[in-house]
């Protein structure tokens, strides 16, 4: 049947919509093809259940956003922070801090997870053995709020936050803190609640691990040479060299200058690759994985609800809340947000976590 009628046309589009389950764009289209025509009725179906409210506040499927490639810092020079919740034992957080360009880590387990004992513990086991970083990136909890934050501005050491429900912004650490928590469990075992023991052995084990992203381990990148293991010396292997051995101070400083000389290789070997390794990572993204358009200012949008993910009784609470006004783009790529009479959204919000909201 050719419909004509503006009001038919919306009167079937919400009969094979809105009343046969919210189905999406493909089967609506489906469903009214093999009944009805009019002149751009895929267009019209298209433009119809995107601007269904009950869809954009339902929809569990996040936007894909572009990415830029990060640039790799001199060792030590910028560093991620963050926290896991463990659960099980006395110790219930993890605290750990890796280098951006080695991936050298530090951690340490906490009973309970404070401002102060987080910032005492980076002055203590960070800043006092590697020196101060140019910059460090935390996620947005609370426990890297203004109290954790102010004691590292007091250094001169910048501090970049990303948005909350976002880690992957914070991508090095949260990946490694996932292979490091696997580790624990496998090495406790049974003994989970005992999990901080075993904690000095995994960090060991993650240093001394070559890293695909520079081809080398953090340990051979901060100290110029492949760790000694305890295998070494008792088969006495290349790398176990006894230095005592060494009958000259002429020897002793011709090894000590190839030693030097190596690391400073390695160190722009691993700068090169890490570079490579993170612009082939964005380039595959933003080819494979992206679905949108760039969001402008003054676009209205919808922001994903994340804290009901993990809440079953809140399940059928709408998934994205809004609509909302762009204001503004923060450099990291999150957005500033405001009601549609102007008040500004005390939150900032990851890219992944707005998408634009269609009106009709």
């Amino acid at each position: 049947i050719v419909v004509t009628s503006p009001s038919a046309q919306k009167s079937i589009l919400n009969s094979l919509h809105e009343s046969l389950g919210h189905r999406g764009i493909a089967e609506t289209y489906r469903r009214i093809k093999l009944r009805f025509w009019w002149p751009g009725l895929k267009r019209g179906v298209t433009k119809w259940v995107q601007s269904c409210e009950a869809c954009q506040k339902r929809s569990s499927k996040l936007p894909m956003e572009p990415k830029k490639p990060t640039g790799a810092a001199t060792i030590f020079g910028r560093v991620s922070l963050d926290t896991v919740h463990i659960k099980a034992g006395k110790w219930k957080y993890l605290v750990i801090a890796r280098d951006d360009l080695s991936g050298w880590v530090e951690a340490v387990g906490l009973e309970k997870i404070q401002a102060k004992k987080i910032s005492q513990w980076f002055l203590d086991n960070w800043i006092y053995r590697y020196g101060a970083p140019w910059s460090v990136t935390v996620d947005g909890g609370s426990e890297f709020g203004q109290q954790f934050q102010k004691s590292l501005l007091e250094s001169g050491i910048k501090i970049k936050v990303t948005t909350p429900y976002y880690p992957e912004a914070n991508g090095m650490v949260e990946r490694g803190h996932q292979a490091i928590k696997d580790t624990l469990v496998k090495l406790c075992g049974k003994e989970g609640k005992k999990w901080r023991n075993y904690l000095p052995l995994v960090l060991f084990a993650d240093r001394i691990s070559t890293k695909r992203s520079t081809g080398y381990s953090p340990y051979e990148l901060v100290l110029g040479q492949p760790p000694i293991l305890p295998i070494d010396l008792e088969l006495e292997t290349f790398f176990g060299v006894d230095w005592s051995k060494v009958e000259s101070t002429q020897d002793l400083l011709l090894a000590r200058t190839q030693q030097l000389e190596n690391r400073d290789t390695i160190l722009q070997q691993a700068h090169h690759q890490l570079m490579d390794s993170r612009k082939n990572s964005v380039d595959y993204w933003n080819k494979k994985k992206t679905s949108r358009q760039p969001l402008k200012k003054g676009q209205l949008v919808v922001v994903y609800n994340k804290s009901l993910d993990s809440q079953f009784g809140k399940l059928f609470e709408n998934k994205w809340n809004g609509p909302y006004r762009i204001k503004a783009q923060k450099p990291g790529g999150s957005y500033i947000l405001e009601e549609l009479d102007g008040t500004e959204l005390a939150r900032r919000f990851a890219a992944v976590h707005v998408k634009e909201y269609h009106s009709r």
